[in-house]
């Protein structure tokens, strides 16, 4: 027997202990939420009450000592009928009659103020009263309740009994029941004000009537009090009425034949959460004011880095928190954008268990803000001022060993360059369409002496290994603020309209070569990042990079036959890569103009598509190289 052992004695299994259940950590989660959020409950409700029963108090006492002096107006006073009952046997006598004694010398009555003097009074009192025992049995049955739903060890059974009281109370209506206490003490407060109005009516009426128009003011300014967080959710003023006029309000509303409305009447808590997080330029407002805040009272490390290692979630969720992110990286009072480049340049000299998840921190960052942030049609964007110079110096010069976070790393470097070249031609365009305004066409030739700007960055593009580096984006800077300075002297004589308008020929030529050369460069990124991606493509960031290095290509202007061969070297490995990103790169096969190239690029397509009949990119693509004729594009150099 199983149950048996050696000598005959039986031997019972052994048993659990209640926490040992095998869902008791499933329930441990729950009990340790569920305490949170009952401490925290009976604490404010501890708070109230007990605020409510220091006033209670103290207000029961002041309409005690009043109510001292008001009942005695209820019954006829002792003293006055013995003094009444002297006049009229004095009266009597000096009338040589007899006197009589009357058998009720004064009224029996009390006047009609004193009645609701005493009445409101009385009321008052009683009200308050009742809302100190209230307030008293409210604190008492929020700690059974704490003391009843956690003294079971056991998981299972105190998550049941604390969902089981939990039930109660809101069947019960505990809540109700809380918010309805301070009522009864506003409505004493009421009945107190009342009975003073009687009360000194019949004494003074100047009195009376400054003190009726203090009370009218301040029961204005309660009734705006509770009316207000109606009509402006984010109010945070409110009395126990709040809640009874937007009931109110709600019952009526959604009852009245004219509405249209099918769902349920909302709770004023609920249409403030709504209006909080409803999607709305002032909801984008107030996020960025918070996070900016944030930003400049951290004085922390980590929380710093708590806060960019969360900006790749933030950007995800949704396209408002993009503008939002733009406009912090634009605060100077911030500096966030070097702030997550300097964290990444310190990140090797952290501590070995912080420095690889720091660093891959870092990038992911600063390449969902590329990635989600840059968009050419947005005037506001200006990618300059979000990072510093020394951004892509650091980036090149990172080192830290480890294929994860290279990967990162030349991921984040590629879009940020081509954000910057992006950044630039677009400047370079707007520049071309003002003159255009101006009547001034731009020609499609070359500079015949270009500029000093102009040949550095021609020594790093020109050549058979170029190279878009630190260097280069820096000698595009220098040749696009020359550029912006002519322009604007120019355009500034244009505006005068003067009689000899000025030269512009030198101005145009620069401008067409600056877009050739830009042009060139985001090209060469292009296929470089492809290059890379081929020799280790890993599953996720060089491919979500990949996708983002879109170029607007002009067909005016020329690519170098390096950069037009290395095309069409990457679609003839077509097996080596991935569908969605074969797509893209037959987008640009609009770059080719060269002959040869052309029928190469054709033949290769032609086979792709036998492979993937389906693909409409490959058959416009084929389209496109069809009519595409070999044309001599001017250039900046014969290298080209």
């Amino acid at each position: 027997m199983a149950n048996s052992t050696r000598g005959g004695h039986f031997s019972p299994p052994p048993q659990l202990l209640p926490s040992d259940s095998p869902s008791a950590k499933i329930w441990s989660v729950y009990v340790a939420e569920a305490d949170s959020q009952d401490r925290a409950l009976a604490l404010q409700w501890k708070g109230d009450m007990d605020a409510l029963l220091i006033f209670a108090g103290l207000f029961s006492a002041s309409i005690t000592a009043f109510l001292i002096e008001s009942y005695k107006t209820l019954t006829p006073d002792p003293t006055v009928v013995l003094l009444n009952q002297i006049s009229l046997q004095l009266t009597a006598i000096a009338n040589g009659t007899q006197p009589t004694l009357l058998a009720n010398p004064v009224p029996s009555h009390p006047s009609y103020a004193s009645l609701l003097c005493n009445a409101f009074w009385f009321l008052s009192l009683a009200f308050s009263i009742t809302s100190a025992l209230a307030a008293t049995l409210v604190d008492q049955w929020a700690r059974n309740y704490l003391t009843t739903s956690q003294k079971h060890p056991a998981p299972q059974t105190r998550a049941r009994i604390r969902a089981y009281l939990y039930q109660g109370l809101q069947r019960f209506g505990m809540s109700t029941v809380v918010e309805t206490i301070p009522t009864l003490l506003h409505i004493s407060l009421f009945l107190f004000f009342a009975g003073l109005i009687e009360f000194l009516s019949p004494i003074n009426p100047t009195i009376c009537n400054l003190s009726v128009g203090i009370l009218v003011i301040c029961t204005a300014l309660y009734a705006i009090v509770t009316i207000l967080p109606i009509l402006h959710h984010h109010c945070p003023y409110q009395t126990p009425f709040t809640s009874l006029v937007w009931q109110t309000w709600q019952a009526i509303r959604y009852s009245t034949y004219f509405c249209l409305e099918s769902h349920q009447p909302l709770t004023l808590s609920v249409a403030r959460e709504n209006s909080a997080t409803m999607e709305s330029p002032a909801r984008d407002a107030r996020d960025e004011e918070a996070l900016s805040r944030t930003l400049e009272s951290l004085s922390d490390g980590a929380e710093l880095a708590a806060f960019i290692d969360g900006i790749p979630g933030f950007l995800a969720d949704g396209s408002a928190n993009s503008g939002i992110m733009r406009r912090l990286l634009l605060n100077k009072n911030i500096n966030l954008g070097p702030h997550i480049v300097e964290r990444l340049h310190l990140s090797p000299y952290r501590d070995p268990s912080e420095a690889v998840t720091g660093a891959i921190s870092c990038l992911a960052a600063i390449w969902n803000i590329f990635a989600c942030c840059w968009h050419d049609e947005i005037l506001e964007n200006d990618v300059e001022e979000w990072f510093d110079d020394e951004t892509l110096p650091i980036l090149e010069t990172f080192a830290y060993e480890g294929p994860v976070i290279g990967h990162f790393l030349w991921s984040t470097t590629a879009l940020v360059t081509s954000s910057l070249l992006d950044s630039y031609l677009y400047r370079a365009k707007s520049m071309e369409q003002e003159l255009r305004r101006l009547g001034i066409e731009l020609p499609w030739i070359p500079a015949p002496e270009p500029c000093a700007d102009q040949l550095r960055v021609q020594r790093y593009l020109l050549h058979d290994s170029p190279d878009v580096s630190s260097g280069c984006i820096m000698a595009f800077k220098t040749w696009l603020s020359l550029l912006r300075r002519d322009f604007t002297t120019i355009k500034a004589e244009l505006s005068n309209q003067l009689s000899d308008p000025p030269p512009t020929d030198k101005l145009l030529q620069s401008l067409w070569s600056f877009q050739a050369l830009l042009n060139e460069a985001q090209i060469t990124v292009y296929n470089d990042f492809l290059t890379k991606s081929l020799s280790d493509f890993p599953p996720y960031e060089p491919l979500n990079t990949f996708y983002h290095l879109v170029f607007d290509h002009d067909l005016a202007l020329p690519v170098s036959s390096y950069n037009q061969s290395r095309l069409v070297d990457f679609l003839s490995r077509h097996e080596d890569i991935p569908l969605l990103a074969m797509d893209q790169l037959l987008h640009s096969a609009a770059i080719l103009h060269d002959q040869a190239l052309i029928s190469e690029a054709k033949d290769i397509i032609g086979d792709y598509l036998t492979l993937h009949p389906n693909s409409n990119s490959a058959s416009k693509a084929l389209m496109l190289l069809a009519g595409q004729i070999s044309e001599s594009r001017p250039s900046v150099l014969h290298i080209f």
